[in-house]
């Protein structure tokens, strides 16, 4: 659920990434938890796949989060830019100007 919310948190609105950094987190700790707790009790095969598909997943938030603090002003100027597009034709535009302004890697 801690996931869930993080990401959701995430589509939101740039200006609460620190909430949904922690949920992240929250997650984390959970998911490290069910590990241990399966490590010491044996549990099903299927509490062992969803923690660490769940652990996956809140893998790649931190990786989507880290990358959203890096380049804050961008996504939260393409958050805005995005919100006022009524037409696709605007809402490329919003990406087109995101993928200028972020650095070039070559």
């Amino acid at each position: 659920m801690a996931v869930l919310g993080s990401f959701f948190v995430y589509q939101l609105d740039i200006s609460y990434l620190w909430l949904s950094g922690l949920l992240t987190a929250v997650a984390a700790v959970l998911g490290i938890m069910v590990l241990v707790r399966y490590a010491r009790l044996k549990e099903s095969k299927l509490v062992l796949f969803g923690t660490i598909s769940g652990l996956v997943v809140v893998a790649i938030q931190v990786v989507l989060l880290l990358t959203s603090v890096l380049f804050f002003n961008q996504v939260r100027d393409y958050q805005q830019c995005s919100r006022h597009a009524l037409t696709q034709y605007a809402s490329s535009i919003c990406q087109t100007q995101l993928e200028k302004s972020l650095p070039q890697f070559r």
